[in-house]
């Protein structure tokens, strides 16, 4: 009797076993999963998007580099503007022309203040320092342009590494840390006249 006790156990588990798996068959695969809050999704996003530094910058990009004033314990802080080369010469093309009229100016200005110093009748004299003064009113200042695109100096990212940029000009290379890169600006805006 016992070897016929066992296998009507074995029978039962077995007709169990395909009754459970019956069950679970029935049930709708695509069955909705737990809700994820809105905070989870966000942290869930941040660890994949993880975005840095280094995957901003891409060798062989234009960039100023500019120091900043502030100097912290490890050294200094940089800013790091990504122009196109249409941003580029853009950029040189408003520093040409503010350099052009800034010269006319000047150049007319001491014109009219030699004639003013030769000048010795009190009226000639009057009458140069009042188109001097319509020269000054009518000198328009200068485009303005963001304070480190001011100087026109171009680098190449020649280098982009896990902790450190190189950055190239005129056939030498500078390295800085990721770290000392305070703040990484994309394209410039100019003004319309």
């Amino acid at each position: 009797m016992k070897p016929h006790r066992q296998f009507t156990s074995l029978i039962a588990l077995t007709l169990f076993g395909l009754a459970g798996i019956g069950a679970t068959a029935d049930e709708p695969k695509d069955k909705p999963k737990p809700k994820i809050t809105a905070a989870e999704r966000v942290r869930i996003q941040a660890v994949q998007a993880r975005p840095t530094f280094s995957r901003l910058l891409k060798k062989g990009q234009s960039v100023t580099l500019y120091q900043l004033r502030q100097e912290v314990p490890t050294g200094y802080q940089y800013q790091v503007r990504i122009v196109s080369d249409d941003q580029k010469k853009q950029i040189e093309d408003v520093l040409k022309r503010n350099r052009r009229e800034l010269e006319d100016y000047q150049s007319k200005n001491s014109d009219l203040e030699g004639k003013i110093r030769e000048a010795t009748d009190r009226v000639k004299q009057a009458e140069l320092r009042e188109a001097q003064e319509q020269l000054r009113q009518s000198y328009k200042r200068p485009r303005p342009l963001p304070i480190d695109t001011q100087s026109a100096t171009f680098y190449t990212i020649s280098d982009v590494g896990f902790d450190y940029v190189g950055f190239e000009r005129n056939g030498v290379e500078t390295f800085h840390r990721l770290s000392s890169i305070h703040r990484i600006i994309r394209g410039v805006k100019l003004d319309e006249e």
